[in-house]
């Protein structure tokens, strides 16, 4: 952050910010840390924006993100329309090359999951998975979507889904027992 100047009420001068390096993460710690303050979802998928968050909601994320030892508050109010640009820009990034169907939800069940995602449910994600307790300090994005792919992973391997895609049609069964007819009738076997 730049230095910028403050005007102080109480002593009736002008007081400046030093210059500051914010260290910034993007993690589901982050968001437990916003989500316990404000008690409400951190994390809304871009169609169900309908409100911003306000100012104060946004820097106290920013707050959250940042792990260096920051002494004066003041700092996150000095921020630039760049530096607010760049944050978003590092927030929204997904921070992999993996690439995941669409039809996926965010815990990788094709039914419609409704409820909202908070930091307990990535965490019980994480636990169901198997996913190590240290992912936390991930990339949020790049948390989602090692989630994603465990879902889409385990419902492949799932012995109930791949009975479920290897059903046989009527009508599979009325061509297998037809080609069957003609081999038997080529061989002069009865079966």
């Amino acid at each position: 952050m730049p230095q910028k100047q403050f005007w102080n009420e109480e002593t009736k001068k002008f007081e400046y910010t030093k210059e500051t390096v914010l260290m910034l993460e993007h993690s589901l710690i982050s968001i437990s840390k916003w989500e316990a303050k404000f008690h409400k979802p951190f994390y809304v998928s871009k169609k169900d924006r309908k409100e911003k968050r306000s100012e104060a909601e946004t820097l106290y994320y920013i707050k959250c993100m940042t792990i260096n030892t920051i002494n004066d508050d003041r700092v996150y109010l000095a921020l630039t329309p760049d530096n607010a640009d760049a944050i978003e820009k590092y927030i929204t990034d997904p921070m992999t090359a993996t690439k995941l169907s669409k039809s996926k939800k965010s815990n990788g069940s094709k039914k419609e999951d409704t409820r909202p995602i908070t930091s307990e449910l990535v965490y019980y994600w994480m636990i169901q998975y198997g996913i190590p307790h240290e992912y936390e300090k991930w990339h949020f994005e790049r948390l989602l979507t090692l989630i994603r792919l465990c879902s889409e992973e385990a419902e492949k391997h799932d012995p109930k889904k791949k009975k479920e895609r290897k059903k046989t049609t009527t009508e599979q069964l009325d061509r297998m027992a037809a080609l069957n007819e003609r081999r038997k009738a080529a061989l002069h076997t009865r079966g």
